[in-house]
């Protein structure tokens, strides 16, 4: 709904329209200019830099994809990397979408151990590991990392709204009418 897509938006647009930048903190020169490649993130403190382009990963789009987990409660992202200059490279972070999840793996302890996701054209599914994993899960409970969705407080209202605005206009009056006269 309308009211839907501008409480998304006002959640979404400070975050993403906020000057993100890589802050050093005492991490080795090579590190922080590997990961600030990698993400194309700017180092802090450096001024006057150009946003970079030569790693893969956009920063800026794998935010926004990642704020997806505010909204379904949890976003899977694997993390592939490539040999460059002597070292692995991350080449991307690959979103697992929600609805490819066959099973979420966990520990007894209930940390994450993997995820299975729903093999493609006739192919098997895959297990993915947590050590290639990136997990944002909103507002976790215990072992639970589905999460859960900021807008599911609303979900009962919007569900009811969705029914009413499904029925016939003369239904809809009608049931208005009784509702008025019982109330």
């Amino acid at each position: 709904s309308a009211k839907v897509g501008q409480v998304e938006s006002a959640f979404r647009k400070p975050i993403e329209q906020a000057k993100w930048e890589l802050d050093p903190n005492g991490a080795p020169d090579f590190i922080v200019n590997a990961v600030s490649s990698d993400l194309r993130l700017p180092i802090k403190g450096q001024d006057g830099q150009v946003p970079r382009r030569n790693g893969k990963v956009s920063f800026d789009e794998h935010l926004v994809q990642a704020l997806d987990s505010v909204f379904t409660g949890v976003a899977f992202f694997e993390q592939v990397y490539e040999p460059r200059g002597g070292r692995e490279r991350l080449r991307k972070l690959a979103l697992r979408p929600n609805e490819t999840i066959q099973r979420i793996h966990t520990a007894e302890d209930g940390g994450l151990v993997g995820i299975t996701q729903r093999g493609v054209n006739g192919r098997d599914d895959v297990f993915i590991p947590i050590d290639r994993l990136v997990c944002y899960s909103f507002q976790k409970s215990g072992a639970s990392w589905e999460g859960r969705s900021v807008l599911r407080p609303a979900w009962k209202h919007y569900l009811e709204v969705h029914k009413l605005e499904s029925l016939p206009l003369s239904l809809a009056l009608h049931i208005d009418t009784i509702r008025r006269v019982l109330l």
